[in-house]
């Protein structure tokens, strides 16, 4: 039975080191692409942190303090996501919005009216129209009294 404590004893910091290693991974995207896939997990890593923490407590090890400095990192990107804790902390006055409508057209999609619809039912301040094709041209330029400021990227 001791030999089973110190195979825990000694893969207790290699799972912290890992855990700091994912974490900190998490947070230089930039970097690397791959180094992107890393922040995906931050509530994983929240759990798996507590218990390392609980389990270095009860050890008596000083990975402790490790496991529960990244807890409180991790669980400091993931708690303003929950609903509710992002609009409790959001100031109330957050002075003048932009607001930008980002649409994927479907080259192929010829709805005309349900866009028009839903750009005057969002009344956005910017617009921004992917995958255009030729045919939405003549929607788009009937627009320019509310929208006077257009760049069509297929004629430059």
């Amino acid at each position: 039975m001791r030999h089973h404590w110190r195979n825990w004893e000694l893969a207790l910091p290699a799972l912290v080191s890992g855990l700091a290693l994912a974490t900190v991974a998490g947070f230089v995207g930039g970097w690397a692409w791959w180094f992107d896939l890393f922040s995906h997990f931050r509530v994983h890593y929240a759990a798996a942190a507590t218990i390392l923490m609980a389990a270095a407590l009860w050890r008596r090890r000083w990975t402790a303090a490790v496991a529960a400095a990244l807890l409180v990192v991790n669980a400091a990107v993931v708690v303003p996501m929950f609903p509710g804790v992002a609009a409790a902390a959001a100031p109330r006055d957050l002075g003048p919005r932009l607001k930008v409508l980002t649409l994927n057209l479907q080259y192929e999609n010829r709805d005309f009216a349900a866009v028009a619809r839903l750009i005057r039912s969002e009344n956005p301040d910017i617009i921004f129209l992917s995958e255009m094709a030729a045919h939405w041209r003549d929607l788009i330029r009937g627009m320019a009294g509310t929208y006077p400021y257009q760049i069509d990227a297929h004629q430059h």
